[in-house]
């Protein structure tokens, strides 16, 4: 496990921006966020947050006319998506030979709670010891169509 963070040390990178490090962009109407935390300062267990804030209109393009602009940004506020997951990984002590375990922390839509049963990891079926963790996680994140 240490390696992996010598790897991120090595390439300047910070477990708080991961979002960066996998090169994913955000714009001015889709926010993206993916940062990794340590919990209790143990190094097999952490905190994967993934937040998605996107916008479906430009206030430019899509406004109405004869409202003033603060009615227009207050009805434009509920045609938002607001995402966000998080999971506990907690890395067993043989880590990489034996794989991470996923848990669900929580999944909002817009501040509402969702089911937990659209949210099934699907590398935990093909994991392989090849799989370092930010492969893996990166797996993850390439199925998650609001990202």
């Amino acid at each position: 496990m240490l390696r992996l963070f010598e790897k991120f040390d090595n390439i300047q990178c910070d477990i708080s921006k991961l979002h960066d490090y996998f090169g994913i962009k955000s714009t001015e109407n889709h926010t993206r966020k993916i940062y990794l935390e340590n919990v209790n300062d143990n190094l097999l267990e952490y905190t994967l947050t993934i937040e998605s804030y996107k916008r479906e209109f430009d206030l430019l393009q899509n406004n109405i006319f004869d409202l003033p602009k603060d009615i227009n940004n207050y009805i434009y506020s509920y045609l938002q998506y607001d995402h966000k997951i998080q999971y506990t990984i907690e890395l067993p002590p043989n880590y990489p030979f034996q794989k991470p375990e996923w848990t669900l922390i929580e999944y909002k839509v817009n501040g509402i709670k969702k089911d937990a049963k659209y949210t099934i990891f699907c590398s935990q079926f093909d994991w392989s010891p090849a799989l370092s963790l930010d492969k893996e996680i990166l797996n993850y994140i390439s199925t998650l169509e609001w990202i």
